[in-house]
């Protein structure tokens, strides 16, 4: 499987059949199933970084259930046992929607500093930053997330950083 655990990378070979069920569940929208599956597996699971990855879905379930919280205690979990980029950016995700934007902020610089390529931390950075009007520095993060090909961040210097290049 992808060594960054990034979801869009999966790969089923090698995967546990109980993971892969409850990864189908969550993308069919079945949160409530996907969830007792993935509980049942962390539980189980021997390996730290394949237990990783399912709190890392747990979390996804939680942030769908709208709980930033919750999805936040949950990506620790994830993080203690393997620190990637992709959780400490998906915890900068879940405490923006939780109103955290200092946090978020320490969160996309933590995850951009794991691997500097992921345009997304940037870009989410940028808008952090932006919510917390420090528009030089977001116009700043959002042209490297679209240096860097975050399709989201092209739309946001047309919107919000013409004036400050």
């Amino acid at each position: 499987y992808s060594s960054d655990h990034r979801p869009d990378s999966l790969w089923y070979d090698g995967f546990p059949k109980q993971f892969i069920n409850g990864f189908l569940l969550y993308k069919q929208g079945d949160y409530e199933s996907s969830e007792h599956v993935f509980n049942a597996f962390v539980e189980n699971e021997k390996s730290d970084s394949l237990k990783s990855f399912g709190y890392y879905w747990l979390a996804m379930i939680q942030s769908q259930h709208d709980n930033p919280v919750k999805a936040i205690e949950v990506i620790d979990l994830s993080i203690a046992l393997y620190e990637t980029y992709y959780y400490v950016y998906h915890r900068g995700r879940f405490n923006y929607q939780n109103g955290d934007l200092k946090q978020a902020i320490k969160d996309y610089t933590k995850a951009i500093k794991l691997d500097p390529e992921f345009s997304e931390s940037y870009t989410w950075r940028g808008i952090a930053r932006l919510y917390r009007g420090q528009i030089n520095n977001a116009c700043l993060d959002i042209y490297e997330g679209a240096n860097r090909g975050s399709n989201e961040a092209y739309g946001l210097l047309t919107q919000y950083c013409q004036r400050t290049r």
